[in-house]
C-alpha cells in the first residue's frame, strides 16, 4: 500500500545493534541484547523463545541454514568481541551454543549462506582495526574453517551470493584507506 502502520504489539524490550532474520514459517527471530524474540506477521505481535541466547550479542550476524536453523555469530558481548556463534531452532525454540568457534573474534562482518549449505564469515573488526581473514562455516560438522584472506582488510561492509555463485563483498570501512569503495 505504500503506507507504514504500527504492530499490534510493541517489543517486549527495545534494540539496537541486533538482527532480523526471516523464518522459514513466516515469522522474524530478532536477535540482540540478552533476550530475543519472534514476530508474528499473522497476528502482527511479538512472542517469546523458550530460552534466551547464550551470548547477549550486538553487532553480530545471522543467517538462516538450510536446514530451517539460525546461525549466530560474534559480535560484542559488553564490549569484549566475541568468536563464539550459536544456533536458534524455530521447532524448540531454543539456542545452543556451539562448540566451534571462528577463528578469531569479529564485530560487524558479514556472512552469507552457499548453495552447498555452507557459510563464508567475512572480516569485521576484534579491536580497532579491520581484519581480513575468512572463515568458512561447515554446515555438515558445525564448525568453522580458516578459508583464506580478502584482498582488503573490511569491517561494516556487505556481501551477497550472486546468480554465478560468487559472493560480492562491496564497500565498508578498511585499513587500507577508510571508507572502501573497492569490491
Amino acid at each position: 500500500t505504500g503506507q507504514f502502520t504500527a504492530t499490534a504489539s510493541p517489543m517486549h524490550r527495545p534494540h539496537t545493534e541486533f538482527t532480523a532474520t526471516l523464518l522459514e514459517n513466516g515469522e522474524v527471530l530478532i536477535v540482540g541484547g540478552p533476550i530475543a524474540e519472534l514476530y508474528d506477521p499473522s497476528t502482527q505481535k511479538f512472542l517469546g523463545t523458550n530460552g534466551e541466547p547464550h551470548v547477549a550479542r550486538k553487532d553480530h550476524a545471522s543467517v538462516l541454514l538450510e536446514n530451517g536453523t539460525v546461525l549466530i555469530t560474534g559480535g560484542y558481548a559488553g564490549n569484549v568481541p566475541q568468536a563464539s556463534a550459536e544456533t536458534f531452532s524455530p521447532k524448540t525454540l531454543t539456542f545452543t551454543l556451539l562448540s566451534s568457534e571462528m577463528t578469531i573474534p569479529r564485530v560487524l562482518h558479514a556472512i552469507t549462506l552457499l548453495s552447498d549449505g555452507d557459510v563464508v564469515v567475512t572480516g569485521g573488526f576484534s579491536g580497532t582495526s579491520p581484519h581480513d581473514q575468512v572463515d568458512l562455516f561447515d554446515h555438515r560438522n558445525q564448525a568453522f574453517n580458516p578459508a583464506g584472506v580478502m584482498a582488503y582488510h573490511r569491517a561494516s561492509h556487505r556481501q551477497t551470493l550472486t546468480s554465478s555463485g560468487q559472493i560480492l563483498i562491496v564497500g565498508g570501512t578498511t585499513l587500507e584507506g577508510g571508507i572502501l569503495s573497492a569490491n
